[in-house]
C-alpha cells in the first residue's frame, strides 16, 4: 500500500454520519460512523467533506476542486467518493444567493417537479459526473474507491458497475438502517428506512476496507 497524508471521504448524509433525525438516541457519533471506522483501520487523519441532503452536482465538482488544490499542495490523498441519488439536482437559488439542492422549501419546487423533472437525464447526469470524477483521480493517480450509498442499488444505472469500474461498491443499507415507521413502503415493499445504524457504519467500513486493501493492498 502506497503511503497517504490522510484518506478523504465525499458523499451525503450517510457519509455525514451524525446527529441523523431518526437516531434518536444518538447512538451514531463523529467516532463510530464509517469514514472513522475505515480511517481508524488505516490509521489516518480523516478528512470528510460530506454534507447532508447533496446532490451529485455538489459531489463531483467539490471532488475535483478539493484534488486539484492536494495535487497543487504535493497531498497524496486516499478518496472514497460516496454518491448520492440521482434524482437530486443542485440549483442556484437566488432567495438566499447560493447553489442548495433543489429542495421543497423552495418556491420553484413543486414547478420543477411539475413541469421540468425528468429522470432519464438525471441518470445521465449522474454518469456524466462518475466518469468526470473517475478520469481526475486516474489522472492525478489518486488511489481511490467509490460507493453508491443511496438505496436504488437495483437500478439499471448501475449495471454491471463492478465488473466495469473496479474500484466500486454497491451498498445495500436494509439490514443497517433505522427503521422510520411501522409498515413497508407501499413502492418497494420494504421497511420505511432512515439512516445508518451502528450496525450499519459498521457494515459499510468493512465493504470499504475489503475494497481498499483488494485494490491497493494490506498496510
Amino acid at each position: 500500500m502506497r503511503e497517504y497524508d490522510f484518506i478523504y471521504f465525499m458523499g451525503d448524509s450517510y457519509t455525514v454520519g451524525c446527529d441523523q433525525g431518526d437516531d434518536i438516541n444518538r447512538e451514531v457519533t463523529r467516532q463510530n460512523r464509517y469514514s472513522q471506522l475505515v480511517a481508524d483501520r488505516f490509521n489516518l487523519p480523516l478528512v470528510n467533506h460530506a454534507i447532508g441532503g447533496c446532490s451529485n452536482d455538489y459531489i463531483a465538482r467539490t471532488v475535483v476542486k478539493d484534488m486539484l488544490n492536494y495535487k497543487k499542495e504535493g497531498k497524496n490523498p486516499l478518496v472514497v467518493v460516496c454518491y448520492s441519488h440521482y434524482d437530486r439536482r443542485e440549483m442556484w437559488y437566488k432567495e438566499q444567493n447560493r447553489s442548495l439542492t433543489l429542495n421543497p422549501d423552495m418556491d420553484i419546487y413543486k414547478e420543477y417537479l411539475v413541469n421540468h423533472y425528468n429522470n432519464e437525464l438525471n441518470k445521465d447526469f449522474t454518469r456524466y459526473h462518475m466518469a468526470s470524477i473517475k478520469h481526475v483521480l486516474r489522472y492525478m493517480q489518486f488511489d481511490f474507491v467509490e460507493a453508491w450509498s443511496a438505496e436504488v442499488v437495483d437500478d439499471p444505472l448501475l449495471d454491471h458497475s463492478t465488473e466495469i469500474f473496479p474500484e466500486f461498491i454497491e451498498i445495500a443499507g436494509v439490514e443497517g438502517c433505522f427503521i422510520l415507521a411501522p409498515g413497508d413502503d407501499p413502492v418497494t415493499g420494504l421497511p420505511r428506512l432512515g439512516h445508518l445504524n451502528v450496525k450499519g457504519n459498521k457494515m459499510i467500513a468493512e465493504l470499504i476496507i475489503d475494497k481498499i486493501v483488494e485494490l491497493y493492498g494490506k498496510k
